[in-house]
This record gives structure tokens, C-alpha cells and sequence, in this order.
């Protein structure tokens, strides 16, 4: 019989690296497929429909939310992102592992419905190193850091409830700790 692939999140502050973290996982572990979520946001200039998001408006997602068609979902800097339902469990089923790529709201309903779940958080040594990282990326106006800068000492909080940190000075070093914690749970699943 084959093993049921686990559910993996990942949360961090914005600036954190989850997105670098994650790419680099799935490239290397082939077992591990990234969770593509709704959301009422707009496209930043390098994303595409269907690839990164699932971009819709929000009188759609408030419909699908209703239908029960996320296992979570949340707003977040004023817009709603969800998790589909229907994939989780289909890429679960089939043996894989699936990341989901979620705030720290969407993380504690995540481990209500799967208590099995892995959560990850991802964050960086201080709040000036998250901020200069902001600033870098170029894609958000100075009241969008300030925004999103705020958030990160709310999420930064719920670190204790996550059942592994990470710290990203080294992208390289960081992606390997996913790796490994996310090797160690076909362990996990064979005791059962």
C-alpha cells in the first residue's frame, strides 16, 4: 500500500524567503508539489494565472468559500487568499507531499483539519534585515512595507505553535533544513 504524502507549511513574514525556500524544494524533492491558492489580490508583474495564484475576484471567492471549496482561508493585507480542498487531498492521496504556502491564520486551521500536518516557519535574525529584503525586491510601495512590516511582529508571535523554525541567512542552508525536516516525515508515516 502507498504511503500518504504529508502536508508541509510554510509561513513566514514577507521578506522571509519562503517563496526562494520553496522553489528550491520542489526542484530538488520530486515527491513535493507546491499548493497553487486563490486569491483576490492582483498579479504582480512576474506571476501568471494558474502558475502562482489562482487569481479571481472577490464576490467568486466569497462564493467558493461558502461552497466549502478551501480548507482554509483567510484575508490577508486586505485581500483573500484560500487553499482548494480538492487538491490537497488529491495530491495527498496519490503519495505526495504538498507545501502550502500560507500566514500563520491559515497555518493554525491547517493543523485543526490535518493534525498531522508539518508547520514551518521561515524567518530572518532581525525585523531591519526583514525590511531591507522589502525594500530590495522592488515590488511594494514604502506603505505596503510599512504594512506588511507591521504584520511581521504580529506573525513573528506565532512562532511557538509551529513544530519547526527556520532561519534563512543562507538560502542554501535554509532550503536543506526543509529538505530534511520534510525527509524525516516518511518516517513518521511508516510508524503508523
Amino acid at each position: 500500500m502507498k504511503n500518504q504524502g504529508n502536508i508541509i507549511v510554510l509561513s513566514a513574514p514577507s521578506g522571509a524567503g519562503k517563496t526562494a525556500i520553496y522553489s528550491a524544494v520542489i526542484k530538488k524533492d520530486k515527491n513535493t508539489i507546491l499548493s497553487i491558492s486563490y486569491t483576490t489580490r492582483k498579479p504582480r508583474k512576474s506571476e501568471k494565472d494558474g502558475v502562482h495564484y489562482f487569481f479571481t475576484d472577490e464576490p467568486n471567492f466569497k462564493k467558493m468559500a461558502a461552497g466549502g471549496c478551501f480548507v482554509e482561508w483567510a484575508k490577508v493585507h486586505n485581500n483573500l487568499y484560500g487553499t482548494p480542498k480538492s487538491f490537497v487531498e488529491k495530491t495527498i492521496k496519490s503519495g505526495k507531499n504538498i507545501i502550502l504556502e500560507i500566514d500563520v491564520q491559515g497555518a493554525a486551521r491547517i493543523k485543526k483539519h490535518y493534525p498531522k500536518a508539518c508547520l514551518i516557519f521561515i524567518t530572518v535574525s532581525s525585523l531591519s534585515i526583514l525590511k531591507k529584503r522589502l525594500q530590495l525586491r522592488n515590488q511594494d510601495s514604502p506603505q505596503t512595507i510599512a504594512v506588511r512590516m507591521k504584520s511581521a511582529q504580529q506573525e513573528l508571535k506565532a512562532k511557538p505553535k509551529f513544530d519547526y523554525v527556520v532561519i534563512n541567512e543562507n538560502l542554501n542552508e535554509a532550503v536543506n533544513a526543509v529538505l530534511t525536516i520534510i525527509k524525516s516525515l516518511q518516517y513518521r508515516n511508516l510508524a503508523d
